[in-house]
This record gives structure tokens, sequence and C-alpha cells, in this order.
């Protein structure tokens, strides 16, 4: 009996009024499972907001270099601002996703470097500059993590201590 009870190829289609239309949509999924195949509308728009947030950092950003002519003090800037907004995120949207995700991943993502920060650092130790390196490293980290917490800080004078 096992030839009889064969699956209907086509039962995904069952869950098609739960997708995004494509201009594929007749065609049929090649997956068996509904879910690799589904698109929902809140996925779209969190990719959309993701996109849009990571683009609003980027335009930030360069509007920062083109303010600021020295690329270390960028870097700094940049770096800084991104670790203050991600401290106060910590404590002022601890529990929204969308929230985190939009300004934590997108705006910061894109604001924030740690690449142009290592191969800043790597450039200075390649000219023989190891004390600059050092000390730029060190500035870094240092004034970062005090961005953090300020912003932490900021963020539960806000909204309070966590319970």
């Amino acid at each position: 009996m096992h030839g009889t009870a064969s699956k209907d190829p086509r039962r995904h289609l069952r869950h098609q009024d739960r997708r995004v239309q494509t201009p594929h949509a007749s065609r049929p999924c090649p997956s068996a499972e509904p879910t690799v195949c589904e698109v929902s509308a809140s996925r779209f728009v969190a990719i959309a907001g993701l996109a849009i947030a990571g683009i609003v950092g980027a335009v930030l950003r360069w509007a920062v270099t083109e303010i600021v002519d020295d690329p270390l003090t960028t870097l700094l800037v940049v770096n800084s601002v991104g670790a203050f907004i991600l401290g106060m995120l910590l404590r002022t949207h601890a529990e929204n996703s969308s929230i985190r995700l939009f300004l934590g991943v997108g705006f910061c993502g894109s604001l924030t470097t740690f690449s142009t920060l290592a191969a800043e650092i790597a450039e200075r130790i390649d000219h023989g500059q190891i004390a600059n390196a050092i000390g730029f490293t060190a500035a870094t980290v240092g004034i970062g993590l005090v961005a953090v917490l300020t912003g932490h800080r900021l963020g539960t004078q806000l909204v309070g201590p966590r319970a």
C-alpha cells in the first residue's frame, strides 16, 4: 500500500493566501514546505525599515566625513555617537525588537564602523607608528565604553531602573 498513499506535491498551495505575490506567483513553489516560499508582510516591512535606517546612518556618516577633515576624528565621532545610541537602546527599548533592529542594526550599524577602525590601526602599524596605533585603539575603546555607559545611564534616567 505504499504507492497509493502519495502526497500531493502541490499541498503548499493551500497557504498561498499568506504569501506576498511575486511576478512568478503562478509557478508552484519548489519546496513542499510552505514556510520556505512564504514572505510575510511584516517581514517585508522590517527589511524595508532596516534598509531605510541603514541609508540614514550611512548618509550621516558621509556627512560627518565631509564636515570633519581628519579620518581618525571622524571614526571617533561616528563610533562614539553609535555607542551612545546603542547604550540608550539597551535601556530604553530593551524589549522592543523592532526599535533595536531599526536603530541598533540599521542606523548604528551603518553609522559606525569596525573595519575602517581596524584598517586605520593597521595602516599606522605598517608605517611604524606603533605608539600611535596603540593610543588610538585605547582611546577608541575607552571613549566607546564611556559613550555606551553614558547612553545607558541616560536611558535609565528616562525610563527608570529595571525591575
